[in-house]
């Protein structure tokens, strides 16, 4: 950018401006089912500030749905580690919580990046227990997040101007 700047005595000189744009920080979430991997579609994504709010459902940052490719989109969020709980009529990630707190913890999010984290999910009869039972299934296999590779974020800032439309704000 070039400024004209005039002086008392009326004349005129240019200055050049360099103006430093940043993308707003953004997070997107996937949400996938742990096994066959396939997208879930209107699941409720609630972010938490710690891991104590997620488990006493206190103190929400922010709320979205996932569309039909099963992803939401966060933007102005704090330099932080999120906790993701995710329900939907037939999948959640309670189980996978217990059985590592990775699978719902994000890296802490980078400020003025695109940010990207997989909530992974099980397929589970809810039937009319509502969001969160006191049933626990017991499950002889154990799964670890470390062996589920996650994005984290990226320099690349290609379509964030999409990605902040879609964002709940």
């Amino acid at each position: 950018m070039v400024l004209k700047v005039w002086s008392s005595t009326g004349e005129t000189d240019e200055a050049s401006l360099t103006i430093d744009v940043k993308i707003p920080t953004l997070l997107e979430i996937e949400v996938l089912e742990y096994y066959e991997k396939y997208p879930v579609e209107n699941a409720s994504v609630i972010l938490y500030p710690s891991l104590n709010d997620w488990e006493k459902e206190t103190n929400s940052i922010s709320e979205g749905f996932t569309d039909a490719d099963g992803k939401v989109v966060f933007a102005d969020l704090e330099k932080m580690v999120h906790y993701v709980d995710v329900w939907e009529e037939t999948h959640d990630n309670y189980s996978l919580k217990l059985e590592d707190v990775g699978f719902i913890r994000t890296p802490e999010i980078i400020p003025n990046k695109i940010n990207w984290f997989i909530a992974y999910v099980d397929y589970v009869d809810h039937g009319k227990s509502g969001r969160r039972s006191n049933e626990v299934v017991i499950k002889k296999i154990v799964r670890k997040s470390a062996d589920m590779k996650q994005p984290g974020a990226s320099s690349d800032t290609t379509g964030w101007e999409e990605l902040y439309r879609k964002a709940i704000k």
